[in-house]
């Protein structure tokens, strides 16, 4: 008898140390998760604002490298057209650069817009 009372109380004690275990597991987790998010949510506000910047910068530089090509301002030579060309082919590979690595990364251009006006 008195060896299945000490039995008990040893499944008893293993079972409390298992539960405590895995309660503080379980808290583990759900920091590491608090965290997680809160990096995640970091990420992408940093990612919304700059490719905000990106964009708004290469928009400018597009739009005046047009105005340029079409004699807007006044005549531009070969030399100057040929740069220009130059310029307006770089400056849209790297608004399509910002574009897909956004659709890779998850993020729209609705939240994109949303993050951007959210955090000015």
């Amino acid at each position: 008898m008195a060896h299945r009372v000490y039995s008990i109380a040893r499944n008893e004690r293993d079972t409390q140390r298992l539960t405590d275990n895995l309660q503080r597991h379980s808290r583990l987790l759900y920091e590491a998760n608090r965290e997680l998010r809160k990096a995640t949510r970091a990420k992408s506000e940093f990612v919304s604002k700059m490719s905000h910047e990106f964009r708004a910068a290469l928009n400018v530089i597009i739009g005046f490298t047009e105005l340029m090509l079409d004699e807007v301002p006044g005549p531009i030579n070969q030399q100057q057209r040929h740069s220009l060309n130059d310029i307006l082919a770089s400056s849209q590979r790297l608004q399509a650069l910002v574009d897909k690595y956004l659709e890779h990364s998850g993020l729209k251009d609705e939240e994109v817009v949303q993050n951007t006006f959210k955090n000015e």
